[in-house]
């Protein structure tokens, strides 16, 4: 009897501590993602969703939402800052918007772009990977995961 206790204890200590990490990531993660503005480095096809972009996404956003930034708060607002090649007409010098984090469930509310609920692949002190799988009108095998690396 006195063993089945003591690995009843070490279980729901293990199960406790698993939900302690668990609970940590998603707060780191939400920690590096409000540190600072994000850039697009990157968009692209991960054709064997291997989390890594093999094909570029040709014309994925013009020139002047490239160069945007996409800073978020710990409150669940952000803005996105028209810099660098200016749009213009009729899209503002910044966009509000809100964002949830839930594990790594990422959704934004931008209005002027239907991005929705993405998955965080990945996030560090100077890079994070997004990816959503979708589907893309002259691609085959739907749905297509876009993967979209940001970079400070």
């Amino acid at each position: 009897m006195k063993n089945f206790l003591l690995i009843m204890a070490v279980c729901v200590v293990g199960f406790v501590s698993c939900k302690k990490d668990d609970n940590n990531s998603s707060s780191s993660d939400t920690n590096l993602l409000v540190q600072s503005a994000w850039k697009i480095d990157n968009i692209g096809i991960d054709l064997d969703k291997n989390g890594s972009a093999e094909t570029p996404l040709p014309q994925a956003l013009p020139d002047c939402q490239i160069d945007n930034t996409y800073s978020f708060s710990k409150d669940g607002t952000g803005v996105i800052n028209d810099v660098g090649v200016i749009c213009g007409a009729p899209y503002p010098a910044q966009i509000p918007f809100t964002w949830t984090l839930q594990g790594k469930s990422l959704t934004a509310n931008i209005p002027t772009l239907p991005v929705g609920t993405v998955t965080l692949n990945s996030i560090t002190s100077t890079a994070m990977v997004l990816w959503k799988d979708t589907t893309i009108a002259g691609i085959p095998n739907p749905p297509t995961r876009i993967i979209i690396s940001f970079k400070h």
